[in-house]
């Protein structure tokens, strides 16, 4: 999570325009890390327990029967398994029955190549096991065939933003019990696309007036003072020149009302914002009377500041 503020003291007018970039390429040194988007890939049991709903997972049958449910049973060996709990496909009540499967859909994801591995034992009597990840038309696909155990991976380009995975079994030739076991699945960007697009995380980087036009709300942006005073608006005058604005309308934080009062800012928490590399770039005009201002983002852990010195006036990147 990402927090993105605006901050000044004792200034008479300040024009801002903002753009917060995820970039491969960027110089902003905000720490990168393997992420795992895939939430609960290791089966972990909830408060239902083993036979209880599997979080982060849609079921095509309900769980709690020996046809699908959390396994712990090592098989004879602790060595069979990777850890304690797994997910285990198995038609036990009903072999010959319809395909069993598991799946999660994932939101928010970043242009790039992912990586999909999991570790799969298709233990007794599977026709087939697989664990696809599907983006639109694209599909790849993790496969077991009867008695294989072991880790398995694949790679696939991601560029809607959604992706589904399916873990899937089947033994609709067989009559006894099946056991097809899935544990530790993750999804982990490994790099960009050549050439993707980059995508502005802020809402309303620009300052487009609302419903309440220049002077209602900001949208997407909390304020520290009521808007609709001088002293916090949307701007629109152009101070003699349309040379001195980047576009028609821009954050105004003035202090026309009370000059020497407290600090004006406004902030945005991004939420969904993968561990990566970030670019912060805003247009900034210390046009008057300005002792400070600055634009922070943090993430908790880290922050980083661009600013603007008195009479400055120019596009700033975080570097």
């Amino acid at each position: 999570m990402k927090k993105v503020y605006f901050k000044k003291k004792s200034m008479a007018a300040l024009l801002v325009l903002l753009v917060l970039i995820v970039s491969a390429g960027s110089a902003l040194s905000f720490a990168s890390e393997s992420v795992n988007y895939v939430e609960n890939g290791s089966f972990n049991p909830g408060p239902g327990g083993q036979w209880g709903e599997i979080q982060g997972w849609t079921t095509s049958i309900a769980v709690g029967s020996m046809d699908l449910y959390l396994g712990d049973y090592n098989y004879g060996s602790s060595d069979n398994l990777p850890d304690g709990f797994y997910l285990a496909l198995r038609k036990e009540a009903n072999p010959g029955a319809e395909v069993v499967c598991v799946s999660q859909t994932i939101n928010n994801l970043p242009s790039g190549v992912y990586k999909l591995s999991a570790w799969m034992w298709a233990a007794n009597n599977v026709d087939s096991f697989t664990i696809s990840i599907t983006d639109g038309d694209k599909t790849e696909e993790l496969s077991a065939v009867l008695s294989e155990k072991g880790y398995k991976e694949t790679e696939i380009e991601i560029t809607s933003g959604t992706a589904t995975i399916t873990i899937t079994a089947d033994n609709t030739t067989k009559t006894a019990a099946m056991d097809a076991l899935a544990d530790d699945v993750k999804l982990v960007k490994i790099k960009d696309i050549d050439g993707a697009s980059p995508v502005n995380l802020i809402e309303n980087g620009s300052f487009n007036p609302g419903p309440g036009g220049q002077w209602g709300e900001i949208q997407g942006w909390t304020t520290s003072v009521a808007v609709g005073s001088m002293d916090l608006y949307l701007g629109d005058y152009n101070y003699g020149s349309s040379d001195n604005l980047p576009d028609g309308i821009y954050l105004a934080l003035r202090k026309e009302a009370n000059p020497g009062n407290a600090a004006l800012s406004v902030s945005q928490t991004v939420n969904n914002v993968p561990s990566g590399l970030y670019r912060l770039s805003a247009w900034m005009w210390a046009a008057n009377n300005i002792d400070t201002f600055t634009i922070t983002v943090t993430d908790g852990n880290n922050t980083k500041e661009i600013s603007a010195a008195l009479s400055e006036k120019d596009i700033k990147k975080l570097r």
